[in-house]
């Protein structure tokens, strides 16, 4: 009976964002009731596995041969990989918006249904405010414009649903109010996560933590993002030494490896990001040294001269790439905002450590901390650059780099005897919301 309350909940949830918005429930429709009813919606593949993959897509660490854009079936896939302004991502929003209704059905139904231990009803809860975080986080990515402190409070970010009422009127928030409810809902989820889970496709508080240093450094608002990537690091800090690792492998990476702090993977709508269709990024792969050992361990040689990737954390080979927090992007948060704070000691300390497990033994010389602040913020940048590749970072990292004029850049794609290009700051980089939601709703389209 249990498993057939929740096929019914799964049913009622995959309506569109639309349905979401205007139609009524059916009261005949079993609902949750039991704390396994919710942690069986938690542990459900729509948590973890479909977040937008929207960026991916439109990131510059891959390139298409033609004849493999050509022979892209989904239409968005085609339009998003060449930053086409009048893209539609229905799917990837109905999607993303579909976890939030089901952490919204879980926080609602465990108001009404506390059954269960303290513990068990603290889990779930925790694990219900930490899903509707991450997936306003990634929806603020791609549909909302870049957080700055200056602007924020006047630009329009994305609808907030803090309930699973669907008849709830619909409206946009401003990109301040959109990233203080992600880190509310972060923040709340850390004081009621375990400190570990039977599975890491659960948080825990570590992985707050995380989810925390990785939201307030795409805001600039550094000290922060240092503090919770070191507590996060505190409980976790777990590294692969690719030295010991079998690097040439066709599948180096296990799921939930031990370097994998929380899984999630976007959705890998579109095939776009498939290795048998994307190619690796030349000026990417020119940044690997031959002693490092990421090169080998990450891409593979393809017959055509170039590379794709192999190096998935989500032990795959397909276009569900993982995008979730690993000991070795905490360690980059932590170098980076300590470059930037002027420590550069702790930062190059980071740095270091890092390297040390990724570059071949007796080949790699430390870092040194007599650098400038410019010279360790580039170092740290470049490696993170090498270290997050196919990652679901990029495209937040070029959003938020654009707005420093030494760190701006243009992304090229050629396709044929067509060029195509998005110059930093574009109103590109923030994609439209589907007409469909904004014919029913009446909130404001992002500007073109």
């Amino acid at each position: 009976m249990k498993q057939l309350t929740y096929l019914i909940l799964l049913t009622a949830l995959t309506l569109s964002c639309k349905d979401y918005l205007d139609v009524k429930p059916d009261k005949a429709l079993a609902v949750p009731e039991t704390i396994k009813d919710f942690m069986a919606i938690i542990d459900g593949q729509e948590m973890s596995y479909n977040y937008p993959a929207i960026a991916d897509d439109a990131s510059d660490d891959h390139f298409l041969p033609v004849d493999r854009y050509e022979a892209l079936r989904i239409l968005e896939a085609r339009q998003n990989y060449i930053w086409d302004a009048n893209a539609q991502n229905e799917i990837a929003w109905s999607s993303a918006y579909r976890v939030v209704m089901n952490a919204n059905v879980i926080l609602g139904g465990l108001g009404k249904h506390d059954s269960g231990s303290g513990l068990t009803v603290n889990n779930a809860k925790g694990c219900a405010f930490f899903f509707r975080g991450y997936s306003f986080y990634h929806l603020a990515q791609v549909f909302s414009p870049v957080y700055r402190k200056e602007d924020a409070a006047s630009l329009d970010g994305i609808p907030l649903r803090l309930t699973a009422d669907i008849t709830e009127q619909t409206t946009r928030a401003t990109v301040e109010q959109t990233y203080q409810q992600i880190i509310d809902d972060f923040k709340k989820a850390a004081t009621l996560l375990p400190e570990t889970q039977q599975v890491k496709t659960r948080p825990t508080r570590a992985a707050s933590f995380a989810a925390l240093a990785r939201v307030y450094l795409v805001m600039n608002e550094f000290e922060q993002a240092n503090r919770f990537a070191d507590s996060a690091l505190q409980s976790f800090p777990f590294l692969i030494d690719l030295n010991e690792h079998d690097i040439r492998a066709d599948m180096p990476f296990d799921r939930f490896n031990n370097e994998v702090l929380f899984h999630s993977t976007s959705s890998g709508r579109g095939g776009g990001l498939t290795p048998s269709n994307a190619r690796v990024d030349t000026s990417l792969m020119a940044m690997y040294g031959l002693n490092d050992l990421r090169r080998e361990a990450f891409f593979r040689e393809e017959g055509d001269g170039y590379y794709s990737f192999k190096g998935n954390y989500a032990g795959r080979n397909n276009a569900l790439l993982f995008n979730g927090f690993s000991a070795g992007e905490l360690l980059l948060i932590r170098a980076e905002t300590s470059a930037r704070l002027g420590n550069i000691p702790g930062g190059m300390k980071d740095l270091n450590r890092l390297l040390a497990h990724r570059m071949q033994r007796g080949q790699y010389t430390p870092m040194g901390e007599d650098l400038s602040a410019q010279e360790a913020l580039e170092i740290v940048l470049t490696e993170r650059r090498k270290e997050l590749a196919f990652r679901g970072t990029r495209w937040s990292d070029i959003r938020r780099l654009n707005k420093e004029a030494e760190f701006a850049k243009t992304l090229v794609r050629s396709l044929g005897d067509e060029t195509f290009t998005l110059p930093p700051n574009d109103p590109r980089y923030v994609f439209l919301i589907p007409w469909s939601v904004i014919e029913l709703s009446g909130i404001k389209q992002n500007p073109r």
